[in-house]
This record gives C-alpha cells, structure tokens and sequence, in this order.
C-alpha cells in the first residue's frame, strides 16, 4: 500500500497538487496514489521481462522529466489491460 508522504504534496508535481484539489478525501489520495504506483511496478516489470513486445497496445514508461508522461503511462496501461490480464505468460 501507498503511503502518502510530506514531501509528495512538497515536491512541487502538478498532478500531486492537483490530485489533492480534486479528490475529496485523504482515502481516496491514497488509493490514487497506491494504483498508480501499482502501474509503475506493471510496466516496469512487462518492460524488463521483455513482455511488452507480446503486446497489441504496449504499456509506456513514466519519465518523471517529460511533462505528462504519467499520464501517458497510465493511458497505456488502460489501453492494454484486458490484454495484459489475460496474458497466459506473466507470473
């Protein structure tokens, strides 16, 4: 599970921000933030197994320098996730 950290809201990352003006909640912050962070780890692992060359729709990396790429990323793994949940070949 997510843990929200000072430092998170401090870091300056617009969408941190803006997650915190949109959600109503600090429950749902921290699921948010616990899903993304779980998409992370999915891409990071379909990445370096070599997996996400199998795909139709391949997952795409966030790179905390490109604008919005966090974004993108979580676009990608909404596109590719019934591929990916129902991939015979990821442990």
């Amino acid at each position: 599970m997510y843990v929200l950290k000072e430092e998170d809201l401090k870091s300056g990352s617009v969408f941190r921000k803006n997650l915190c003006v949109h959600l109503k909640s600090e429950t749902q912050i921290l699921e948010t933030l616990e899903l993304i962070e779980y998409c992370k780890m999915l891409v990071a692992h379909m990445k370096r197994s070599g997996l996400n060359s199998h795909l139709d729709q391949t997952v795409k990396q966030e790179v905390e320098t490109r604008w919005n790429s966090l974004l993108t990323m979580l676009r990608s793994v909404y596109d590719a996730y019934d591929e990916v949940r129902n991939c015979d070949y990821i442990c």
